[in-house]
């Protein structure tokens, strides 16, 4: 079995567990009678010491989110290629997977999997709305104190997102400090860099030690109907 094939088995076990139909067509599976549209792939990369490690890629379509596809990619690491994809998939499923079958397929998760909320933008825009579907925050490492300021600055980033246009969104945020160093902030809208979403970030004070911390979070923000 390649890489891409167990993580493909993964991903279909991981929706056969959640009820949720799939047929295979090339290298896509075709979910929920078409809802959605999704495949895995797995790229190798050099070792870290003695680990090896590769990076799971995931990528959704669906008609509601346009032409582009939702794109989100997790590092894995493990003693074999295996374990590493078995790492990152696990990473995917804490992650992203039960905000994306909530949102976009028929499938309900239960409560905790993936919050949501209604967000609403500003009057002089039309007052659009969105559902929110709000993954887990995923700390890594020395990363809990991290969760703490976040959460303080999140409804921050909420408002930045209400003033951007009133398609569907996905945020996937992730920051890492080490050293007494924030070493790393990355911010995407819909598989883009969001420079108002980053420069929120950077403006922030973070807790800094001297071990790895790092936070990670995905939000799938789907259009509602506008008053």
């Amino acid at each position: 079995m390649t890489l891409n094939e167990l993580a493909t088995h993964y991903l279909t076990s991981s929706l056969d567990e959640h009820g949720l139909a799939h047929t295979t067509v090339g290298e896509w599976l075709e979910v929920d009678q078409r809802a959605a549209h999704m495949q895995v792939q797995v790229f190798e990369k050099p070792h870290i010491g003695q680990a090896s490690m590769v990076v799971l890629e995931l990528q959704v379509h669906a008609a509601i989110l346009g032409e582009a596809p939702l794109v989100e990619t997790f590092a894995g690491f493990g003693a074999s290629p295996e374990d590493a994809v078995r790492y990152a998939f696990v990473r995917l499923l804490e992650g992203c997977f039960h905000p994306i079958i909530e949102a976009l397929t028929s499938h309900q998760c239960e409560a905790g999997q993936a919050e949501t909320e209604v967000w609403t933008g500003p009057a002089d825009n039309g007052s659009p709305q969105w559902q929110a579907f709000i993954g887990p925050l995923q700390p890594q490492g020395d990363g809990e104190p991290l969760v703490d300021v976040y959460l303080d600055i999140f409804d921050e980033l909420k408002t930045l997102l209400t003033h951007t246009a009133s398609n569907a969104h996905w945020l996937r945020v992730y920051l890492c400090t080490s050293a007494n160093k924030l070493q790393a902030v990355e911010v995407l809208l819909d598989n883009q860099p969001w420079e108002a979403g980053a420069n929120l970030l950077q403006s922030i004070e973070w807790p800094k030690g001297e071990a790895f911390a790092a936070l990670r979070h995905f939000v799938l923000a789907m259009p509602r109907n506008t008053h």
